[in-house]
């Protein structure tokens, strides 16, 4: 029995973990858990009574990791382990930090862990990374086996919304592209989702060879999902290929916005061939099988329920899962599940933007996400965030922050909308559904 410890219960700002290869053995065995915007991280290592410790810590006057200027001050913040020099261990942290607009280009810091537990910059950049300019919040990098070599030393960069996908080589530091659209997405999946939703990317193991060398690309709560694979530098879809407004995939219909899915060595086999598929306060939990292009779920034991897992319920909106090497055994066949938020009086809320102009939602003197101009009058832009229900939310637009509209404290709850599609001014209330 794995026993339960509380991490961090004291910070009012989203939480995020990931795993990483803290002392460079192979094994994914550490949790680093930061708070973007606050500057605050630590990494844990798993004691042999089954508790964590702390190796590392970095909070107010010395935030971040103190190298790349990686603060870790911004709420856009973001931390992926990255397997820089291509030997098959994710030991380099990649910091980055997209901007706020379509035109100044974003920072990106990758940074290795020295013997002594400090960090060093050994790439940083604040004009992006291999042309891809970062110049949009809603950039997002992951790690990808491109070559199929079974080592994560390839970045996806990608843009939803815009169909923008570029693959990205690391030649010592020297990043270039090996895969290029900037319109039509990737492998006929064209991340073109509406305002309102979010195309999301990871690296999967499809064909259970222990290389994370295909592509699960989905839009939660419009049912579609492409696995992809790489022939030679041309991706193509294989069985799995449902839409917008597609059926999900097996028993898991991505029906909802909160929906999320993760790859998972089931089997301890070294291999993350399964799919974890869960949705956040509704406590539906799915692990999905590939047999032969075929998906079907191996968990619930009795079809698919709204229970959780392992005791663990799903029952908030901020809750997440990732795949963990507990045991240091060089599989990732434990799920660490948390909340993203460290404090009850975080919610998540959706944001939609009427407005033809970009527009910031801000909490206390901190911009949280900023939204795209909307498509049309009738078409808002839209993105889920959390905030503190106890402090008051303002929508501002960026650059000459004027005051759009804003929310009092103790207004909102889990769930909610807000919208600006009022008579902007600085003492006028959003409305709110």
């Amino acid at each position: 029995m794995v026993t339960t410890q509380c991490l961090n219960d004291t910070s009012t700002t989203t939480l995020l973990a990931i795993t990483f290869d803290y002392d460079s053995s192979g094994k994914q065995d550490h949790l680093l858990y930061y708070a973007p915007g606050t500057g605050q991280v630590t990494i844990y290592k798993t004691n042999a009574d089954g508790t964590f410790a702390k190796v590392y810590s970095q909070s107010g006057s010395t935030p971040g990791f103190g190298a790349g200027n990686v603060d870790l001050t911004n709420p856009g913040d973001r931390v992926i382990t990255f397997d820089f020099l291509g030997n098959g261990t994710l030991d380099h942290l990649l910091c980055y930090r997209p901007n706020t607009g379509d035109v100044n280009p974003g920072s990106v810091s990758v940074l290795q862990n020295n013997s002594d537990g400090t960090f060093q910059a050994v790439f940083t950049s604040d004009q992006g990374i291999g042309k891809y300019n970062l110049a949009n919040p809603i950039d997002k990098i992951v790690a990808f086996d491109y070559l199929s070599s079974g080592k994560l030393d390839h970045l996806v960069c990608y843009r939803s919304h815009e169909g923008i996908c570029w693959i990205l080589q690391n030649s010592n530091g020297n990043f270039s592209s090996v895969y290029q659209n900037d319109g039509q997405g990737i492998g006929g999946y064209n991340l073109l989702c509406d305002s309102n939703h979010q195309d999301l990317i990871f690296p999967y193991d499809y064909s259970g060879n222990g290389h994370l060398d295909h592509l699960v690309c989905y839009c939660p709560g419009l049912g579609a999902i492409y696995i992809i694979e790489n022939d030679n530098g041309t991706f193509k879809p294989t069985s799995i290929q449902q839409g917008y407004g597609g059926s999900g995939i097996s028993t898991f219909d991505l029906s909802n916005p909160l929906d999320r899915i993760i790859a998972y060595d089931y089997a301890g086999s070294g291999s993350q061939d399964h799919l974890v598929c869960y949705r956040p306060g509704a406590g539906l939990v799915d692990i999905l099988q590939n047999t032969n292009g075929a998906f079907s779920p191996v968990y619930p034991p009795n079809g698919s329920g709204a229970n959780g897992i392992g005791g663990y319920m799903l029952d908030n909106a901020d809750a997440c899962i990732i795949a963990y090497d507990y045991s240091s055994s060089g599989h990732e066949d434990y799920l660490f599940c948390y909340r993203t938020a460290g404090n009850a009086s975080i919610i998540t809320v959706t944001v939609q933007n009427y407005a033809p102009v970009h527009v910031a939602v801000v909490q206390i003197k901190q911009v949280l996400v900023t939204l795209p101009p909307a498509l049309s009058s009738t078409q808002p832009s839209s993105a889920q965030v959390q905030v503190d229900s106890t402090a008051e939310v303002l929508l501002q637009e960026p650059g000459t922050w004027y005051a759009v509209c804003s929310v009092a404290s103790n207004t909102l709850q889990n769930g909610a909308t807000i919208m600006n599609n009022v008579t902007w001014g600085p003492s006028v209330a959003c409305n709110i559904k």
